[in-house]
């Protein structure tokens, strides 16, 4: 349901980067152009900068990333999949474990016993 979600999004308003990201980006930038520039010109040309820098990516997204938008869903839900079957895969011994314990502990005390049974079947052999 995750991926259909995203696929209706993607699809209803088109993929575009987070603005935190492309804001952090940008504010570094700005730093080292701020060491760079005098005090007169810095509002100018930070200003000229930020138009220049979100029409650059915007260019960018809309040249690279939208053709192939409709696999972003499957990478969103791959990446955060792959994790957690990662988790799991590395805890699935840790029932198992408690499990062996509990029943250890319960036979110890004589609470359940172990019995072994044999019985009679019949096989239909094709032959």
């Amino acid at each position: 349901s995750l991926y259909f979600g995203c696929a209706a999004y993607i699809e209803q308003e088109g993929f575009t980067p987070p603005q935190f990201y492309i804001k952090m980006f940008m504010e570094q930038m700005e730093k080292q152009i701020e060491a760079r520039v005098t005090a007169k010109e810095r509002q100018e040309v930070i200003t000229q900068f930020r138009k220049e820098f979100q029409r650059t990516v915007d260019e960018f997204f809309e040249s690279t990333v939208k053709p192939y938008e409709k696999y972003i869903p499957l990478v969103i839900i791959a990446v955060l999949f792959m994790p957690l079957v990662t988790v799991t895969r590395l805890l699935v011994w840790v029932p198992t474990l408690l499990m062996s314990i509990i029943f250890s502990l319960l036979k110890a005390m004589g609470a359940v016993k172990l019995i072994s049974e044999t019985r009679e079947v019949q096989r239909l052999v094709i032959g």
